[in-house]
């Protein structure tokens, strides 16, 4: 019935909703980690699934149609099949198998720029992950960059513009705050694959995007198998003895202050451990990144970490904007060490403490 129905959708025929026998709900779709493929490519994964499994197949009339209705399963859907049946029937087209050329083209600009040689298999990943996501963001709002070109560049650019950085510090593992979309956790583990990440999102429906993501990730690469993600708070993972001064490496882009990175991250790091911050901004503007910064030093000198150090801004890997990195030329990495001393065990405070009593 299942590979039937797929097949007949495949060839252009009517849809089908076809349940589990007995089956009263498909709460379990979302565990299966269904994501945005032609029909052919659906027909082909419908053989692997576990048969216990309800399966809902359809084709779309259009892309969005089709987003639509696989964001709705994936992250709303706990009801009773009969509202699957409503979604299923108004759906009628195979939608585009790869992302838009201008996404291939900026990102070949950008990783130029950035001297970055991705093996064949990583840049398929990369693909993959940013194809799932234009697909998942026109029914779930994961980010607000919807042009291709401009993922490519404020995205995944932006995210592998600290491969030098992970490869000098040598780590085989680290921990991601506040992973939104993927990013930085996701293009950065491609290029350089540690043999364990976490991505820590406390946002259900991104949580679930992750996964998914993960998943169409390890359908490409080998070693994988420790990747996953977190969906609870950072502060959480923070004092969980599972985490808690373990990670020699815990990255966090467009997330949180540099000051409030600092106290999630520090009590996340073995000793010897770096932070990795995204951030933008001139360090000597005193109203700006500047002001940033001092409350940074302020946090650390508190918890007893170790000195920031920034590195140049990425408008000087591209000083005539010539590889499209103009939208990110101001961004810049930052580095924070650990210490050698553990952590004191109430930091970090809860969300409301920090907001009344800020660095």
């Amino acid at each position: 019935r299942l590979l039937g129905a797929a097949r007949a959708v495949a060839k252009g025929e009517t849809a089908y909703l076809v349940p589990r026998p007995g089956a009263k709900h498909i709460d379990e779709f979302g565990e299966e980690r269904f994501f945005p493929m032609s029909v052919a490519e659906y027909a082909d994964y419908l053989a692997k699934l576990n048969r216990e499994f309800p399966v809902i197949v359809f084709r779309a009339e259009d892309e969005k149609a089709y987003t639509e209705a696989q964001a709705f399963y994936a992250e709303q859907f706990q009801g009773h099949h009969a509202q699957a049946r409503r979604i299923a029937t108004r759906l009628a087209s195979p939608v585009p198998e790869a992302p838009h050329e201008r996404l291939h083209h900026a990102l070949d600009a950008g990783l130029t720029a950035l001297g970055i040689d991705l093996a064949p298999a990583a840049r398929a990943a990369i693909d993959d992950h940013v194809r799932l996501l234009l697909a998942w963001n026109q029914a779930i709002n994961l980010t607000a960059v919807r042009d291709p070109a401009a993922m490519a560049v404020r995205h995944v650019a932006d995210s592998l513009a600290a491969v030098d950085i992970v490869r000098s510090l040598r780590v085989d593992r680290f921990l991601d705050i506040g992973s939104g979309a993927g990013f930085p956790a996701i293009p950065l583990a491609v290029a350089v694959p540690p043999s364990e990440i976490a991505l820590v999102e406390s946002v259900g429906k991104k949580a679930r995007f992750l996964d998914a993501a993960l998943e169409v990730v390890g359908e490409r690469l080998a070693g994988t198998a420790r990747w996953r993600t977190i969906g609870v708070r950072a502060e959480t993972v923070a004092r969980d003895p599972v985490h808690r001064g373990r990670w020699p490496l815990v990255t966090g882009r467009a997330v949180a202050s540099l000051a409030n990175l600092v106290e999630l991250a520090l009590p996340l790091l073995e000793p010897g451990g770096v932070l990795l911050a995204w951030k933008s901004g001139d360090p000597a503007d005193p109203g700006g990144f500047g002001a940033e910064v001092e409350a940074a030093e302020r946090a650390i000198a508190a918890l007893g970490g170790d000195r920031i150090m920034i590195d140049a801004s990425l408008g000087s890997r591209d000083p005539d904007s010539r590889a499209g990195l103009a939208t990110i030329a101001d961004h810049r990495l930052v580095l924070v060490g650990q210490g050698r001393r553990p952590i004191d065990d109430r930091w970090p405070r809860d969300p409301a403490t920090r907001r009344r009593h800020p660095w």
